[in-house]
């Protein structure tokens, strides 16, 4: 029995799909490498920041305290967030300027107070 028009229709369109999906998938797989990659090679950086805003959120569920700072780096008036520990959360004060080491967005240690 010959396949009508309709049939071929759907199967070609199924096959589209199945090809699309199965790029997304390996797209997704390769952007999870390269995201793993660069988590082990990037190196800590000596940035000047100036701190905008400083935040701490404590997450009831686990009794975890995540600190994150707003801050502008000298060229920039764009605001970046980074992460840091209760202790560093503690040596940053707002409006004042820091040289730091950043890995990754997470502040590791605050070198001088400008």
């Amino acid at each position: 029995m010959p396949l009508m028009l309709e049939d071929a229709a759907a199967e070609t369109a199924g096959r589209i799909w199945t090809i699309a999906a199965v790029i997304a998938v390996v797209g997704f797989v390769l952007f999870l490498i390269a995201m793993g990659i660069w988590a082990l090679i990037a190196r800590p950086r000596v940035q000047t920041i100036t701190v905008v805003h400083k935040r701490q959120t404590a997450n009831v569920r686990n009794a975890t305290t995540h600190y994150t700072v707003d801050c502008t780096y000298p060229e920039s008036d764009q605001i970046h967030t980074l992460d840091c520990t209760g202790a560093l959360f503690q040596q940053l004060k707002k409006g004042r300027t820091y040289t730091v080491t950043v890995r990754r967005f997470t502040i590791l240690a605050v070198g001088r107070k400008h």
